[in-house]
């Protein structure tokens, strides 16, 4: 297997796949040529990265999927979950025939992202983190106290916005355009996001492996603050930390440009 996918495996996919993992058919779709790069995204859904793909496929191979039990993803009826991500992430790899890859992920979905490098720290060429400490306690935040909270106010309806206090001022489009494309990926989630509680990655592969961290935050993230992924920066040796203005817990939709020439950079950094 190569970390270089073939265009003959991208040729006409435009519209995804679903691939058999472990039981459950996982959607899936394969965007330009290059390194591997997946994202993994959050309850947010596939949909609000569409600033990103097309600019990051230009020299990488993309792979954006629906996480199990989200978007077009099923599941098992043992309704694993979150809980099976980074086993999909890896079943994945394997189905599409890519040996090493960055892995993307967004705020829940980092503990898969992070849950992959320390589990299969060989097939990691680098970890990206948004709004997220991938599930690690950092100095003087809970990981999981954290999401407990989060979890509580999501039963209850009233979760920490997405976005920054502003955006919908500053931009109602993108704004009423994030609310159309989040809306229809969220069945579940509460549900969802409670079994991720027990996803606990072990940092110490990634940082034994010297595997490059780059953690974004958005400064008005209050899913997520900056201070915990700040403290999540100071214990991995390898991490670089992005605080970018003006945005919330979704700083690859509301500050786009910004946080695409970070990743760019990042990745032709640390190509696999």
């Amino acid at each position: 297997m190569s970390s270089v996918v073939a265009a003959e495996a991208v040729r006409g996919r435009p519209d995804g796949a679903l691939a058999r993992i472990a039981g459950a058919e996982i959607y899936h779709e394969v965007h330009g040529s290059g390194p591997a790069l997946v994202i993994v995204p959050a309850g947010a859904g596939r949909r609000t990265w569409w600033q990103q793909v097309p600019v990051l496929a230009r020299t990488h191979t993309v792979v954006i999927l629906d996480p199990r039990a989200y978007g077009r993803s099923g599941d098992t009826p043992e309704q694993l979950g979150p809980l099976a991500w980074i086993d999909d992430l890896a079943g994945l790899l394997d189905h599409l025939g890519i040996e090493r890859a960055a892995v993307l992920g967004h705020s829940m979905s980092g503990r898969a992202a992070f849950g992959f490098a320390s589990r299969f720290p060989a097939r990691t060429s680098a970890v990206i983190l948004v709004g997220s400490t991938g599930g690690v306690d950092t100095p003087g935040f809970s990981d999981a106290e954290r999401e407990r909270r989060l979890l509580d106010a999501s039963r209850a309806s009233s979760p920490p916005p997405a976005v920054a206090a502003g955006f919908a001022a500053r931009r109602p489009d993108l704004a009423y355009l994030f609310a159309l494309l989040a809306s229809a990926e969220v069945p579940g989630h509460p549900k969802h996001l409670a079994a991720s509680l027990t996803v606990r990655p072990d940092p110490r592969p990634v940082v034994a492996h010297d595997i490059a961290l780059l953690a974004i935050v958005g400064v008005q993230d209050e899913a997520y603050p900056p201070a915990a992924v700040r403290g999540l920066a100071s214990i991995i040796p390898s991490a670089t930390l992005l605080e970018i203005a003006g945005a919330g817990h979704c700083p690859h939709f509301e500050r786009a440009e910004e946080f695409n020439a970070a990743v760019v950079a990042f990745l032709a950094e640390h190509r696999a």
